[in-house]
This record gives C-alpha cells, structure tokens and sequence, in this order.
C-alpha cells in the first residue's frame, strides 16, 4: 500500500470516527458541533486540521493518473476551502454552519449513515486500490 493509500485510509477512518455517532447519539453530536463551531477558536482548529488533511493529501501523491490525481485535487480542494473559509472568514462559516446544522437537525441519523459509507468507501480505496 502506498503513503497515498494510507494517508486515504485514515481519513476514511476519520470520517467513521466523526461522523458515525450522527447514528447513534444525533442530537447530543449536533450539539457537540454546534460548541465546537460556536467560537472563532473552535472554527479555526478545525481549519488547521482540515488543513492538515489537505496537505497530507497532496503530499503523499506522486503525480500519477486515475483515482491518484482525483485525491490529489480533492486535497487542493480541502485546503483551498478551509483557508479561506475557516482560518481567513471565520464568522462567515459560522453562519453557514449555525444554518447547516439547523437544517440537517432532522436528517442526521441518515446523513450519518451516508457519511460512513463514504468513510467505508475511501478506507476500501485506500487498501485496495491505492
């Protein structure tokens, strides 16, 4: 397995990991959310770690085609997004978040669902096709 597979395993498994107690637990999740989004801290500290994700993506790639370079620009992707969003307009992402969580109040059990799929999926890209 490749740094690319592995890098794209773990955040697969990082996406079971925050995403999975929206199955179980949605309405104490949203509010876990919704204090770690609450403050200009919290919304940066994210940033840095979404951040991190992207970096760790682009990184670990060696220029290669196909499902590589999608992971590649996915990671661009993150990390453009996360600077300007989330470390240079922070109060602007928190009023987008404070709406999202609102409205995905009543579906967070299966977006859940659908999260861990996508988890399930990128930990399956990263062992056997990366």
């Amino acid at each position: 397995m490749t740094a690319m597979g592995w890098t794209v395993a773990v955040l697969g498994a990082l996406i079971i990991a925050t995403r999975g107690p929206l199955i179980f637990a949605p309405a104490a999740t949203l509010a876990f959310y919704r204090r770690l989004l609450g403050s200009v801290a919290g919304i940066r500290a994210v940033g840095l770690a979404l951040i991190g994700v992207g970096m760790a993506l682009v990184a670990t790639s060696d220029g290669a085609g196909g499902a590589e370079r999608f992971v590649t620009t996915l990671g661009w992707v993150i990390t453009s997004v996360a600077i300007l969003f989330l470390i240079l307009a922070p109060n602007l992402f928190r009023s987008l978040a404070e709406y999202a969580l609102d409205l995905i109040s009543d579906v967070a059990r299966p977006l859940g669902v659908i999260a861990v799929a996508v988890g399930v999926a990128l930990v399956w890209l990263g062992v056997a096709v990366l």
